[in-house]
Protein backbone atom coordinates (compact mmCIF):
# COMPACT_ATOMS: atom_id res chain seq x y z
CA UNK A 1 0.00 0.00 0.00
CA UNK A 2 1.59 3.52 -0.95
CA UNK A 3 2.45 5.63 1.80
CA UNK A 4 -0.30 8.26 0.95
CA UNK A 5 -2.62 6.26 1.15
CA UNK A 6 -2.10 5.91 4.93
CA UNK A 7 -0.45 9.51 5.56
CA UNK A 8 -2.50 12.44 5.15
CA UNK A 9 -1.21 16.06 4.02
CA UNK A 10 -0.93 17.68 6.91
CA UNK A 11 0.89 15.01 8.93
CA UNK A 12 3.39 15.11 6.03
CA UNK A 13 3.98 18.78 6.10
CA UNK A 14 4.07 20.92 9.33
CA UNK A 15 3.57 24.64 10.56
CA UNK A 16 6.82 24.59 11.80
CA UNK A 17 8.27 23.81 8.09
CA UNK A 18 6.04 25.78 6.39
CA UNK A 19 7.10 28.80 8.84
CA UNK A 20 10.62 27.95 8.41
CA UNK A 21 10.46 28.03 4.20
CA UNK A 22 8.28 30.98 4.19
CA UNK A 23 10.15 33.06 7.20
CA UNK A 24 7.21 33.88 8.50
CA UNK A 25 4.35 33.30 10.93
CA UNK A 26 1.45 30.82 9.44
CA UNK A 27 -1.88 29.36 11.07
CA UNK A 28 -1.74 25.75 11.52
CA UNK A 29 -2.44 23.82 9.12
CA UNK A 30 -6.24 23.06 7.86
CA UNK A 31 -6.79 19.54 6.58
CA UNK A 32 -9.05 18.25 3.64
CA UNK A 33 -9.98 15.11 2.95
CA UNK A 34 -11.21 14.44 -0.29
CA UNK A 35 -10.87 10.32 0.04
CA UNK A 36 -8.28 7.95 1.24
CA UNK A 37 -5.75 9.34 -1.23
CA UNK A 38 -6.52 12.66 -1.55
CA UNK A 39 -5.35 15.10 0.88
CA UNK A 40 -4.86 19.50 1.25
CA UNK A 41 -3.45 20.77 3.79
CA UNK A 42 -3.95 24.78 4.29
CA UNK A 43 -2.27 27.17 6.48
CA UNK A 44 -3.03 31.15 6.64
CA UNK A 45 -0.62 33.54 6.62
CA UNK A 46 -1.65 37.22 6.59
CA UNK A 47 -2.57 38.22 3.29
CA UNK A 48 -2.20 34.86 1.89
CA UNK A 49 -2.31 30.91 2.00
CA UNK A 50 -0.04 27.84 1.62
CA UNK A 51 -1.77 24.66 0.09
CA UNK A 52 -0.49 21.08 0.09
CA UNK A 53 -2.39 18.75 -1.64
CA UNK A 54 -1.12 14.78 -1.73
CA UNK A 55 -2.64 12.61 -3.80
CA UNK A 56 -2.02 9.24 -4.83
CA UNK A 57 -2.78 8.52 -8.58
CA UNK A 58 -3.87 5.38 -10.46
CA UNK A 59 -2.47 6.72 -13.54
CA UNK A 60 0.32 8.83 -14.41
CA UNK A 61 -1.24 12.29 -15.42
CA UNK A 62 0.36 14.10 -18.56
CA UNK A 63 1.02 16.87 -16.64
CA UNK A 64 2.48 19.18 -19.96
CA UNK A 65 -1.11 19.42 -20.97
CA UNK A 66 -2.67 19.57 -17.70
CA UNK A 67 -0.45 22.57 -17.14
CA UNK A 68 -0.95 24.04 -20.67
CA UNK A 69 -4.72 23.84 -19.62
CA UNK A 70 -3.97 25.53 -16.57
CA UNK A 71 -1.93 28.39 -18.68
CA UNK A 72 -4.94 28.90 -20.46
CA UNK A 73 -7.59 29.49 -17.54
CA UNK A 74 -4.87 31.73 -15.88
CA UNK A 75 -3.90 34.55 -18.55
CA UNK A 76 -0.26 35.50 -17.98
CA UNK A 77 0.97 32.53 -16.05
CA UNK A 78 3.88 30.38 -17.17
CA UNK A 79 5.46 27.03 -16.85
CA UNK A 80 8.57 26.06 -16.53
CA UNK A 81 10.30 22.83 -15.54
CA UNK A 82 12.35 22.63 -12.25
CA UNK A 83 15.58 20.02 -11.85
CA UNK A 84 17.41 19.14 -8.34
CA UNK A 85 14.64 16.61 -7.42
CA UNK A 86 16.26 13.64 -8.18
CA UNK A 87 15.46 10.50 -9.99
CA UNK A 88 11.99 9.58 -10.59
CA UNK A 89 10.33 12.97 -9.86
CA UNK A 90 9.05 15.35 -12.38
CA UNK A 91 8.44 18.78 -11.44
CA UNK A 92 6.96 22.08 -12.98
CA UNK A 93 5.93 25.47 -11.78
CA UNK A 94 3.26 27.38 -12.51
CA UNK A 95 4.12 31.34 -12.06
CA UNK A 96 1.22 33.04 -11.42
CA UNK A 97 3.08 36.55 -11.54
CA UNK A 98 1.71 38.80 -8.91
CA UNK A 99 -0.08 36.27 -7.25
CA UNK A 100 2.87 34.06 -6.48
CA UNK A 101 3.47 30.39 -7.69
CA UNK A 102 2.37 27.02 -7.51
CA UNK A 103 4.76 23.31 -7.44
CA UNK A 104 3.60 20.45 -9.35
CA UNK A 105 5.35 17.12 -8.66
CA UNK A 106 4.96 13.92 -9.87
CA UNK A 107 7.39 10.80 -8.36
CA UNK A 108 7.63 7.55 -9.46
CA UNK A 109 4.21 8.08 -11.84
CA UNK A 110 1.84 7.58 -8.99
CA UNK A 111 2.73 9.92 -5.87
CA UNK A 112 1.63 14.10 -7.20
CA UNK A 113 2.12 16.75 -4.50
CA UNK A 114 1.10 20.55 -5.49
CA UNK A 115 2.28 23.36 -3.19
CA UNK A 116 0.36 26.76 -3.93
CA UNK A 117 1.40 29.81 -2.31
CA UNK A 118 -0.35 32.81 -3.12
CA UNK A 119 -1.01 36.31 -1.45
CA UNK A 120 2.37 36.63 -0.07
CA UNK A 121 4.21 37.97 -2.47
CA UNK A 122 4.91 37.61 -6.75
CA UNK A 123 6.16 34.67 -7.67
CA UNK A 124 9.78 35.43 -7.48
CA UNK A 125 9.36 35.98 -3.70
CA UNK A 126 8.09 33.09 -3.21
CA UNK A 127 9.42 30.21 -5.08
CA UNK A 128 11.87 29.20 -3.16
CA UNK A 129 9.49 29.27 -0.08
CA UNK A 130 7.49 26.41 -2.71
CA UNK A 131 10.60 24.42 -3.55
CA UNK A 132 11.25 24.21 -0.29
CA UNK A 133 7.99 22.90 0.93
CA UNK A 134 8.13 20.52 -2.01
CA UNK A 135 11.54 18.99 -1.17
CA UNK A 136 10.22 18.54 2.27
CA UNK A 137 7.32 16.47 1.20
CA UNK A 138 9.58 14.33 -1.07
CA UNK A 139 12.11 13.63 1.16
CA UNK A 140 9.33 12.63 4.28
CA UNK A 141 7.88 10.38 0.89
CA UNK A 142 10.80 8.58 0.67
CA UNK A 143 11.92 8.02 3.93
CA UNK A 144 8.41 6.66 4.78
CA UNK A 145 8.41 3.97 2.67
Amino acid sequence: MPVVRQRMACQLITRAGVQQALGRVVGNGVETAESTVESSCEFAARGGQVTFSLHHLDAKPEMEGELRNLQIALPGSTVRRLTGFGRDTEVWMLNLGDAGVQIHLIHAEREYVMVSVLGLGDAGLVVDSARTIAHQALLILLTAR
